[in-house]
């Protein structure tokens, strides 16, 4: 879906997809979910002003037997003092957590709501600001009792 827009900004988009048991989940709310996180990624990186623009799209199996889906940007990064906030209604409008101009600020936070509907989890890693961030989202294989795919 977002394809278009990546070519568009100069973004390399790396998939990293290896094979993962088929797990039931409400297909509307992942795909809401995984737009969520891409299009803040694509913003971080227009933010950053740089050139080598790389956005990491992996899903994998963990040895705690969770499927995770990851959105990794090398883009503008989250200080570590926004990071606590990342996902609380409204935080995004904090210009030290999102200094691109429009957002409502919800978008992170119902993507972590949608993804503890579907008992998992959704956490942030960021070295910093100008160090990118990544995105995971972890969804119980045993579970996962949602709507089918």
């Amino acid at each position: 879906m977002h394809s278009a827009a990546m070519a568009r900004h100069g973004i390399l988009v790396i998939r990293e997809y290896q094979e993962v048991p088929v797990i039931s989940m409400d297909k509307h709310k992942v795909l809401q979910i995984l737009v969520n996180l891409i299009r803040n990624a694509k913003y971080a990186m227009d933010t950053s002003g740089r050139r080598d623009k790389r956005l990491t799209v992996s899903i994998r199996m963990n040895p705690e037997n969770f499927v995770e889906v990851s959105v990794t940007d090398n883009g503008i990064g989250i200080s570590q003092e926004a990071l606590p906030r990342i996902f609380l209604p409204f935080a995004q409008g904090d210009s030290s957590i999102q200094p691109r101009f429009g957002g409502l600020g919800l978008g992170l936070s119902i993507a972590h709501t949608l993804v503890e509907a579907q008992d998992g989890t959704l956490e942030v890693e960021s070295e910093g600001l100008g160090q990118g961030a990544k995105f995971t989202a972890r969804f119980k294989v045993d579970d996962c009792t949602a709507a089918a795919v």
